[in-house]
Parts: structure tokens; C-alpha cells; sequence
């Protein structure tokens, strides 16, 4: 498989030194670039002469993907907690204040994680978090100065970037920081990723696949099941996640009704994508991002009609699982596994949305509270509020709300873009952004 490593100089010959000495079945060209804004240059010069391209991050693969058409197939070196927790233990190991950080990229998620695996209380820990927002034109210049306040504010902190333009620029100037570059496992496992993606392409011979997608109607315990309004929002984006898997497995999509998707696909595509059913993307996508839950079936088959009755067949066990996104898959001979569900799911006991419980356990805020600021984001078709907004909106206290989004803020859901005066004078208050 012909490959071209679209990568910043800083991680172009560690990746090359990699991939030379454990991928045989690889012929990499690395190209070079100095600002990741050129990425999308060479990607639409060179792309029709390779079967695959392996970008060097998230930030780089998605920002030219929003200005070129991926025409082979795409990989990139996934943001890890491992990169990030060599990074911290680099900072520490020369004694720099890691309980102070200045941070880009990384969510707060996988920086806690990280936090709590290497054994340090995260409440102790002050984290400046700078959220990359990948279709900018102005990521480096952005994140620098981020950074750059931070040091200018707060002497004794710790940067660490995930970010090679930002890591160099730092470096010229010499100010220190810490890079999450891509570990050894991580580069070998991304490139054989694409590699059984590559393969699961070209064999021609692949078996039918049938996938049956139902979104299942709230039950009486959903907050959504008395909101017509909030229950088709909810549909809505599930349906896009439907079509971002389907896209991801190459699969033709039939909306067979009003709640219900018929994907068609090949087995190595689907089992390669989905690393052999322990990690089926779509499940945990919509535990992330919908309130809704699905019931999905697999079905094996010589033909297309065949692959579609035992794919039926699977999504009616997979509905007997309630309050779960799970699949069942039927095989040829008919064979039945499952329940599967999400690789990253946390189990519970308590029937009410995932989401909301995720974040409710979090932040400690109660679910109600974060369900009322749901509501009124959903209400007021908008995500930018101040607190007496907020608070006349929620029926809740100024003081109530000023605590609350505290507490959503120290994690991420919740950041402050402005202030805004009553009036033209008097104290301003916090104009806040939510990111539930």
C-alpha cells in the first residue's frame, strides 16, 4: 500500500523511523509542511497518487477535510491519553508545575483521566484549556497566544500543546513547553488501521451486510417523551450520526420509515471498521452527542434479501435490551452474538439519559439544573447567555446560577467569551457559551 505522512517537521522522522521498522507492508512518502494551512495544498496535488493518506493529527485531517474531497482513504494519529500522560510526566520529571497547566486540544475529559491515572488529585489541579477550533485559519496564532497570556498572567505554569506549529514558534522564542506527539503503538496501530482498511477496499469478493437501525420512541422515564419538539431535535441528530457511520463503512442507506435505516455494506469493511464488533463508533457517538437510544442489527447473508432478513431479525433481539444502545449480529449460519454495546460505556441503574448523568456526575451538578439550561438553549435557540438571562429563563436564583456555571466551567461545559454591560455602565457580567 503506497502511502503519503502529511506531518510538521518536529514529528516527520519519528514517524518515518517507526513505520521503516515495523511496516513491511507500507511504502510511505513523507511530505513536509511548515504551517498546517499548506496541508490542504499538497493533499489536493498528491491524493490521486496514493492509496492512503496518514495526517499527523486530528486538528490538520480535519481542517483539510473541510476544503478538499477525501478521493482515497484518510487516517490520522488519534489525540491519545498516553501522548498526553508522556508529555505531563516529561513536565514533571524537570520539575515543572504541573498543577498549574496551560493546555490546548486535549479535552477536559481525557486530561482528568490522565490526572487520575498518574494519581493526582484533579481538583487541585488548575487547568487554562484552549478549544481548537479545527476549520480556523488562525489555530497557531490563536493557541500562541493563549499560551503566551497564561505564562504573561501566571509565571509558574506548565504548557503543553498537541500542536507542532505552536510547539516550534515556543521553542524559537524560548519559552518552555511540553508536546503530545504520537507514541510507538499509537503510529503502528494507525497505520495498520489503514492498512485493513485499504485491504477491506479492494477485495472485491466481500460479503453482504445488511444493518438495521431503529431509533427507539423515549419511554416513560425519558425527560424527552412528553416534548414532541425535543424528541424530533434528538431524531435529527441521530440521523446524522446514522449517516456519518454509514459514510465511515461506505454503506448505502435506504430510510425504510420514519424511525427506521437499512445500511448495506461488505463484511471486511464493516468488520474492520468496527474492529470486529468491539467498537462499534455509532454507539458511542450517540451516547455522547443524542438523549435517544438505538436498537441496531447485523445481518449476514449470500445476497442482499438474505443479509436483510437476519439484519431484521437481530435489531428485534437488540430492542429487547431497554434503555441500552446495543447491536446483535446474525451470521450466515445463524448465529446469533449479543448484546454489543458501546466500548466506552459506563453501566447504570438509573433509567434517565445518559448525557445529562454523565455530565451531572462530573461536575456534581444536579440534573435537573443541567436539564433546565438544556431547555432553555433548546428554548431560546441559542448557546450564549448571561447569568440573569440564564436565571429568568430557568426560574432559578442569580446566585444558583452564578454557582452552577462555576462548577460546568471548571470541566469544560461551560466557558465565559465576553462581558456585558447593563446600560452602558455599571458591574458587567459574564456573557457564558455552553458546550452540552
Amino acid at each position: 500500500m503506497k502511502v503519503a505522512l502529511i506531518v510538521p517537521e518536529y514529528t516527520a522522522n519519528i514517524i518515518r523511523n517507526v513505520a521503516e521498522e515495523n511496516l513491511d507492508n507500507i511504502e510511505l512518502d513523507v511530505m513536509v509542511y511548515n504551517n498546517y494551512l499548506k496541508a490542504v495544498e499538497i493533499v489536493e496535488k498528491v491524493q490521486k497518487r496514493y492509496d492512503a493518506i496518514m495526517f499527523a493529527g486530528i486538528v490538520v485531517y480535519s481542517f483539510v477535510k473541510s476544503h478538499v474531497k477525501e478521493e482515497c482513504i484518510w487516517g490520522y494519529f488519534p489525540l491519545h491519553e498516553s501522548s498526553l500522560s508522556f508529555a505531563i510526566l516529561k513536565a514533571l520529571y524537570t520539575k515543572e508545575n504541573i498543577k498549574n497547566i496551560s493546555i490546548d486540544t486535549y479535552s477536559m475529559e481525557s486530561i482528568k483521566e490522565v490526572y487520575d491515572f498518574i494519581g493526582i488529585d484533579f481538583d487541585e489541579v488548575n487547568v487554562m484549556l484552549y478549544d481548537v477550533k479545527a476549520d480556523s485559519y488562525n489555530i497557531t496564532e490563536d493557541a500562541l497566544k493563549f499560551h503566551k497570556n497564561n505564562l504573561k498572567n501566571k509565571e509558574n505554569i506548565c504548557i503543553i500543546t498537541a500542536l507542532s506549529d505552536v510547539n516550534k514558534q515556543l521553542n524559537i522564542e524560548k519559552i518552555s513547553c511540553y508536546m503530545a506527539i504520537p507514541t510507538k503503538s499509537i503510529i503502528i496501530d494507525s497505520f495498520q488501521n489503514l492498512y485493513l482498511r485499504y485491504t477491506a477496499k479492494v477485495n472485491t469478493n466481500s460479503r453482504v451486510v445488511a444493518i438495521f437501525i431503529q431509533i427507539d420512541f423515549p419511554d416513560d422515564y425519558s425527560i424527552i417523551s412528553k416534548n414532541e419538539y425535543y424528541y424530533v431535535k434528538e431524531k435529527n441528530k441521530v440521523t446524522e450520526l446514522i449517516y456519518e457511520f454509514a459514510n465511515k463503512i461506505e454503506a448505502a442507506v435506504i430510510e425504510f420509515s420514519y424511525n427506521t435505516y437499512i445500511l448495506i455494506s461488505t463484511k471486511k469493511i464493516l468488520e474492520t471498521e468496527t474492529e470486529n464488533y468491539t467498537n462499534i463508533d455509532l454507539l458511542r457517538a450517540i451516547e455522547e452527542n443524542s438523549l435517544n437510544r438505538i436498537s441496531m442489527g447485523i445481518g449476514y447473508g449470500k445476497t442482499a434479501s438474505e443479509a436483510k432478513y437476519k439484519a431484521n431479525e437481530a435489531m428485534i433481539k437488540s430492542k429487547q435490551c431497554q434503555n441500552e444502545n446495543v447491536a446483535y449480529i446474525i451470521y450466515e449460519d445463524g448465529k446469533a452474538v449479543g448484546p454489543v454495546k458501546s466500548k466506552f460505556k459506563k453501566k447504570s441503574n438509573v433509567k434517565i439519559d445518559d448525557k445529562l448523568t454523565k455530565i451531572s456526575n462530573i461536575t456534581s451538578v444536579s440534573v435537573k439544573k443541567i436539564l433546565l439550561f438544556y431547555n432553555a438553549i433548546n428554548t431560546c435557540k441559542k448557546n450564549r447567555f448571561t447569568a440573569d438571562e440564564l436565571a429568568k429563563q430557568c426560574d432559578m436564583s442569580y446566585r444558583t446560577v452564578n454557582r452552577t456555571i462555576n462548577k460546568l466551567e471548571k470541566y469544560g461545559y461551560v466557558e465565559v467569551i465576553g462581558k456585558h454591560f447593563e446600560d452602558g455602565s455599571g458591574r458587567p457580567r459574564r456573557i457564558i457559551k455552553f458546550n452540552i
